[in-house]
């Protein structure tokens, strides 16, 4: 791996989250560089939907929700992470689907690296991720307006899905080489670096002030997946955790 250890890159990505977060991440490894294809097709080719196996995490609801059912809707067997598989007892089109065998509901906390490992084992062969996880703020302090519980929420998951993704498949002699892993979509927010915060509508400027503890969080799954990627990133444009 270029540039020092996987313990040692993940630090740089998250060491200026806070101090928990330094001491987490210290303890943390991700493999690099992180890929965005497809380990079972060569890289610049498009899966169609009914063939995608997907493993979706933060799926119970709203973005992850929607953008699974429509995987399903166009024949792709999608896998869900759930805190709890309850969450769908009534919900007739996911049960639909449960029934012909191509939604798989899994229980498990995100949080709960041994949870994502069984995730991915019970998915099997994945071939894209959607990652929404995420939490509405329920708890305001004066000096540090909306906060989230841990504050670490999002980028702690994303970075648990990261440490247990299963290498690709071997090839044999002679066969294109996959890519290291899955491609996977993650569902951020806008306005995060200086330059899209500053570009903000007047209007949106003291909510974004008030939501400043989790958009930290999220700028630290950006820069996770900059960071296993090889992608560039700048502090200035990008943005800074503090």
């Amino acid at each position: 791996m270029r540039n020092g250890t996987a313990e040692e890159g993940l630090s740089r990505c998250l060491g200026v989250h806070s101090h928990r977060r330094l001491q987490k991440a210290q303890q943390w490894g991700v493999p690099r560089p992180f890929s965005i294809h497809n380990p079972n097709r060569p890289p610049n080719m498009t899966a169609p939907s009914e063939s995608l196996n997907v493993l979706t995490l933060g799926g119970s609801r709203n973005i992850g929700y929607l953008a699974s059912v429509r995987l399903l809707e166009q024949g792709a067997t999608v896998t869900f992470l759930l805190r709890s598989t309850a969450v769908f007892d009534r919900d007739e089109t996911i049960q639909k689907y449960v029934k012909l065998g191509s939604a798989r509901l899994v229980q498990g906390d995100a949080l709960d690296i041994d949870d994502v490992r069984n995730a991915w084992k019970e998915a099997g062969a994945v071939d894209a991720v959607v990652f929404t996880v995420g939490t509405v703020p329920k708890d305001f302090k004066f000096c540090e307006g909306f906060v989230i519980t841990p504050p670490d929420l999002v980028t702690h998951c994303f970075t648990n899905l990261l440490r247990t993704m299963p290498p690709p498949p071997p090839r044999g002699p002679g066969a294109p080489q996959p890519a290291s892993g899955p491609k996977i979509v993650a569902l951020s927010s806008t306005g995060l670096g200086p330059a899209a915060a500053a570009a903000l509508p007047l209007v949106l400027k003291p909510l974004y002030a008030g939501l400043a503890s989790p958009h930290k969080d999220k700028i630290g799954v950006e820069r996770v997946a900059a960071h296993c990627a090889g992608w560039r990133w700048d502090p200035a444009v990008h943005g800074a955790p503090v």
